[in-house]
């Protein structure tokens, strides 16, 4: 989830208040404008990692297997998006729900191992679970194992398929799983709030909005041409020196180096963006376009970045793919100051948000009419912020000693 909620809320354009609640049940629905993406790709690079989501967390607390997997198979019955498959029909592509039962918890006890063994073999098992993929019209998209290290510490891993879910979605997941377990290991029932409508119904009403409200269209016209404008002449060619030749085709495969920030430098940024008036996130793009100028010497910037695509109260709650992608293109000519720099990006961030309901699938459609298969369409450097998750003490919710943590792969 982008540090960028608060702005998002308050920039999001009347278009955001189409109506979604109050629609029928279903069972068969289109595909969202995202997930329309997401089964492009898939068909090109077939169950590629990019399209999954795993997510390891570090239990330190004896778990339960049984009552794990009941919560387990609470959450699936909860959120009918676990349930969806997908497939072709009548040559359009559509979702429906499932005829699956809940996903199985898989155990690998590793309690008689050495703690150098544990972690090596919890390192690779997470390895593995990440680039294992789905197969979208035949299985569950969704799988889940529990490696138990010791009585009292286990990693849980829980993995998705990008199609019915998002990052929001998995830290959801996670916390409503927290809750049904606690209450069950107390014997006390699952108190959660009824959802207001399912991931089904919202993709429906998407379409219907797109064909019936005169109000939706004008905005989504407004939208576009902003778009158009913004877009408009040949684009920068924000690109990178690569170490080989680019593939005809997309691979999705590449590494990742990491890096920490220490706690002052981090203090002064926050504090930065704060008498600035801008946030963090905007912050630290800023200095990272000028450090894609430095490397590149262009004097125009283009680069990708997500939003949460919930600025709806009755979004907030559901397990699905809301996530929208920004094209964010930011002029850096006429040797601006760093301040002045930063002012042009939240210019540009503001404006992006107050015209975010426009897909970029449907950027695609309506502003390229060629695409080449070995890139990614209008960036091809992408820039994301999440926040960082805070470990779950237990002990408030009436476990003795118990946390949880979400972890980073250096870690295991």
């Amino acid at each position: 989830m982008l540090a960028e909620e608060d702005l998002l809320s308050q920039t999001a354009s009347s278009a955001a208040d189409a109506r979604v609640s109050g629609a029928p049940a279903i069972s068969v629905a289109p595909l969202t404008h995202a997930q329309e993406r997401i089964w492009f790709l898939e068909q090109l690079a077939p169950g590629a990692s990019p399209f999954l989501i795993p997510v390891a967390v570090r239990l330190q607390l004896p778990v339960d297997e049984n009552i794990l997997g009941q919560s387990i198979a609470q959450l699936w019955q909860r959120h009918l998006s676990l349930r969806l498959t997908f497939g072709q029909h009548d040559d359009t592509v559509r979702q429906q729900v499932g005829d699956f039962a809940p996903p199985p918890l898989h155990i690998i006890d590793l309690r008689g191992d050495s703690a150098a063994e544990r972690e090596e073999r919890a390192r690779s098992e997470v390895a593995r679970e990440s680039q294992r993929g789905f197969q979208l019209d035949g299985e569950r998209l969704i799988r889940t194992k529990l490696l138990r290290l010791h009585e009292n510490e286990s990693i849980f891993l829980l993995t998705v398929h990008h199609i019915i879910a998002d990052g929001w979605s998995v830290d959801l997941l996670l916390h409503e799983l927290v809750q049904i377990y606690v209450a069950l290991a107390q014997g006390n029932p699952v108190d959660l709030p009824e959802l207001p409508l399912n991931y089904l119904q919202y993709a429906t009403r998407q379409q219907q909005d797109t064909v019936d409200d005169g109000a939706h269209r004008q905005e989504m016209a407004r939208q576009l041409a902003y778009w158009q404008a913004k877009l408009a002449g040949p684009l920068p060619t924000t690109e990178l020196s690569l170490d080989f030749s680019r593939p005809a085709d997309q691979t999705f495969v590449g590494a990742q180096h990491q890096l920490t920030l220490a706690p002052a430098l981090c203090n002064a940024l926050n504090n930065l963006a704060r008498q600035t008036g801008t946030t963090l996130y905007m912050l630290l793009l800023a200095g990272f376009k000028v450090l894609l100028q430095r490397h590149i010497g262009a004097e125009e910037i283009i680069v990708g970045s997500p939003v949460a695509g919930r600025h709806r109260p009755e979004l907030e709650s559901l397990v699905g793919l809301f996530l929208n992608t920004l094209v964010l293109r930011t002029d850096l000519a006429g040797d601006p100051s760093f301040l002045d720099l930063l002012e042009r990006v939240r210019a540009t961030c503001v404006e992006a948000y107050a015209n975010q309901d426009i897909s970029f699938e449907q950027l695609i459609i309506e502003l390229l009419s060629e695409r080449e298969r070995g890139r990614t369409p209008f960036f091809q450097i992408f820039f994301n912020m999440q926040r960082q998750q805070e470990p779950w003490d237990l002990s408030q919710m009436g476990l003795e000693n118990g946390q949880i943590r979400y972890l980073e792969q250096p870690e295991l």
